[in-house]
């Protein structure tokens, strides 16, 4: 006696799963810096439009860091624009920022991806980096951007301090 869910219905849960935070309960230990590689396995998200604000945070992350991100209260220290980049490019892109990121020991940088060409249609490159940002391991955390940061179209991303956790691990 099940029906088949409305559009209405569809799209509700569609907002309430954009809306959860999932958390990578695998996270590596690795101490190869150098060698960033992004996880070929992603979470089964569901895709958003150019206009959805995107939020993601790993466990331990404090709530008012959270706020501080979201206000757009950090200094960024980096810009990656990737614009009119395809998927493989956008790979490739990423992998070298967050190894020059991390080498530079900068906390929080801001990628711009736009909001894609049609925003009543999902935003290709917003979700590629939506899904593997979510598992990659010096990323602690993403969200949107304040509007004249980009807004939607682009996103600050704190990054993993190494200084930490190089000097507890001599």
């Amino acid at each position: 006696m099940s029906s088949k869910p409305s559009q209405a219905e569809k799209e509700l849960f569609a907002k309430v799963v954009n809306s959860l935070s999932l958390k990578d309960s695998k996270e590596s230990k690795t101490k190869v810096y150098n060698n960033v590689k992004l996880e070929n396995r992603v979470a089964d998200i569901a895709d958003v439009n150019g206009e959805c604000f995107l939020e993601y945070s790993k466990d331990g992350i404090q709530n008012k860091k959270m706020q501080q991100l979201r206000k757009g209260l950090f200094q960024i220290e980096a810009q990656l624009d990737l614009h009119g980049y395809t998927i493989q490019e956008t790979n490739i892109a990423i992998e070298r920022f967050i190894q020059n990121s991390l080498a530079q020991k900068y906390k929080v940088v801001i990628i711009i991806h736009g909001k894609g060409s049609n925003n009543a249609k999902p935003a290709i490159l917003k979700n590629h980096l939506n899904k593997i940002l979510r598992k990659q391991q010096y990323i602690l955390a993403f969200c949107s951007a304040k509007e004249y940061d980009g807004g939607t179209g682009a996103m600050y991303v704190m990054l993993k301090n190494l200084r930490e956790e190089n000097n507890g691990k001599k």
